[in-house]
């Protein structure tokens, strides 16, 4: 298996980072990049395959919604960024 590129990534429950790539198959793997600090699920290993055939498409179940305030409470994107 062969990956042709990044669609998008997440974190699990556990707090595993895993990466969702599509294959020059055509099918789409979830791979754990970074294994959660205080994780026990055997499988959450970087490198391994925790998912196959996950949907290849852009956005879909991958996307990450920004904390909508800093903890000063102003928004980062209002703010410029400061």
């Amino acid at each position: 298996m062969r990956i042709l590129r990044v669609v998008g990534s997440r974190v699990l429950a556990c707090d595993c980072f895993v990466g969702v790539y599509e294959t020059y198959g055509g099918t789409s793997i979830e791979v754990v990049d970074q294994a959660g600090d205080y994780c026990t699920t055997p499988g959450h290993r970087p490198g391994s395959v925790v998912s196959r055939g996950a949907d290849p498409t852009p956005g879909v179940a991958t996307q990450y919604a920004p904390p909508e305030s800093t903890p000063s409470g102003d928004s980062p994107l209002e703010s410029g960024g400061r």
